[in-house]
């Protein structure tokens, strides 16, 4: 766990400006031209974007009523329905493929209290963690169901109750930075390597497996 919540530190810190800001008080600063480049780099999400139009959909989410609608709502189905929508006009493959990886990134970097990544190693990860239709999740709104289901239960137990016992700073404590150690945690079980974390020391036991 300790290298768990190390990893979600540094990602907090590198993006504390982000995270911590309230759309409320105006337009996130991840909509700032380069810092969006920045996250589209980092996160790999540039590429599920038209070549062409990432730009347009960073102007887009910035000024959009209907995604600020769908970021105070805090439902995965909210953000179904806005993909739905924009897919055709940004999608790529002519507007075939999805673009829910990087709207459900930017919805967890500007609510992280209420919204988790879409990521296929988080999607193994809740198989690992006894989620067993982890598999057949087929959009965001089960996706983030049964992230929730796994946040109350056993392993989000073990999330607060280290993060209250080690906290560095206040934030720890919030829900906020909890769940980005529960992202952190489910992309890790599902397989993803990560800088300085140690899969022996990482590995997940829980107490009864779901059937």
């Amino acid at each position: 766990m300790a290298d768990c919540v190390e990893v979600a530190r540094r990602n907090w810190c590198n993006w504390r400006d982000v995270f911590e800001h309230k759309r409320n008080d105006g337009v996130s600063p991840l909509f700032n031209t380069e810092r969006f480049a920045a996250f589209c780099s980092e996160y790999s999400v540039g590429r599920t974007v038209r070549k062409g139009t990432r730009d347009k959909l960073r102007e887009l989410l910035a000024r959009s009523a209907v995604f600020s609608a769908a970021m105070r709502q805090g439902e995965g189905r909210a953000l179904d329905d806005f993909e739905k929508n924009l897919r055709k006009a940004f999608g790529t493959h002519r507007g075939e493929r999805r673009i829910t990886s990087i709207l459900s990134k930017i919805a967890a970097f500007n609510r992280p209290e209420k919204f988790i990544a879409w990521d296929r190693f988080a999607r193994e990860g809740l198989r690992v963690v006894s989620w067993p239709d982890a598999n057949h999740i087929d959009n965001y709104e089960e996706y983030l169901s049964a992230v929730n289901t796994v946040w109350s239960g056993e392993l989000g137990t073990r999330i607060k109750k280290y993060c209250k016992t080690h906290a560095r700073n206040r934030i720890e404590l919030e829900a906020c930075f909890q769940r980005r150690v529960l992202d952190v945690c489910l992309m890790y079980y599902g397989g993803r390597e990560m800088k300085g974390v140690g899969m022996r020391k990482f590995c997940y036991r829980p107490s009864k497996r779901r059937r």
